[in-house]
């Protein structure tokens, strides 16, 4: 559960950090008029944490008035790539990668019984807490944030990119069409044994798909699917994610949460080439 806070109280946040707070692996590109870059201290975390709380308080639950901080238990060991826009020096975008080789606890378990994910040998990197400030979600930026994360993925060795992409709907209708349109897509998969914890089951959800599994979708409901999807979440399965299996549901955040799961090692050649290149 992520906690939120006037930004005045900031110092009682990370008071340990102040000093000590560097970023795990240093990645810093100019692309146009934008500086990407994994944040290497307290000021730019603060900043971070302000615009996530700025889009999942504010702007998504409908609470807060846009002044806090948004955080949590994996903030602190964790990287953070965040976008700023030299011109006004404002941060308008931010994700938090969350390594393997330095961290054995994530975020995606909270929510999904992930084990067999987990355990895999190879180096795994949990995105999370993405965001992007709302005048610029229709522009480039999330393809640039994307080039920054396999930036990461490539310097950290990591094989396996994991973490909950957020669909705005409670509607368990909403979302029994959009997994069955996942899976007409070849987008689901379930050999991992991924399954939504108790606490985040969505029962209404699976009842209606237990009773719809195997019929057609139509038309209308293509359409549905298709704009239930945010460009966020889209882009994941553009990139060659894939849903591991049922989603969970997230009351707080007025969510569902897939459990979406890139491996590189299986991906389409040309996907794999315009992400890491070579």
């Amino acid at each position: 559960m992520n906690q939120t806070l006037n930004a005045l109280g900031q110092e009682r946040v990370f008071p340990e950090l102040d000093r000590s707070f560097r970023a795990k692996v240093q990645i810093e590109m100019k692309v146009g008029g934008l500086t990407v870059k994994t944040i290497n201290q307290v000021s730019e975390l603060v900043q971070a944490l302000a615009l996530r709380y700025e889009v999942f308080q504010a702007e998504v639950v409908g609470s807060g008035t846009g002044a806090g901080l948004d955080f949590d238990q994996f903030d602190a060991n964790a990287d953070h790539i965040a976008i700023f826009n030299e011109a006004s020096g404002s941060m308008i975008a931010t994700c938090r990668l969350n390594s393997s080789l330095f961290a054995r606890k994530f975020y995606s378990e909270q929510e999904f019984d992930c084990q067999a994910l987990i355990a895999m040998p190879e180096a795994k990197l949990e995105i999370g807490r993405v965001c992007v400030r709302r005048e610029f979600r229709k522009s480039a930026v999330i393809l640039i944030l994307w080039r920054a994360i396999a930036e990461y993925m490539s310097k950290t060795g990591s094989e396996v990119l994991f973490g909950c992409g957020s669909v705005q709907t409670q509607d368990p209708r909403e979302a029994s069409i959009l997994y069955r349109y996942l899976e007409r897509e070849g987008k689901v998969r379930t050999d991992k044994g991924v399954r939504p914890t108790d606490e985040y089951r969505f029962r209404e959800f699976e009842t209606l798909l237990s009773r719809d599994q195997g019929s057609v979708l139509t038309s209308e409901e293509t359409l549905m699917a298709q704009a239930l999807l945010p460009s966020l979440c889209k882009s994941y399965f553009d990139i060659g994610c894939y849903a591991a299996g049922l989603p969970a549901i997230d009351r707080d955040f007025k969510c569902i949460d897939f459990l979406t799961v890139l491996e590189t090692k299986v991906m389409d050649p040309r996907l794999r080439r315009r992400m890491f290149g070579g």
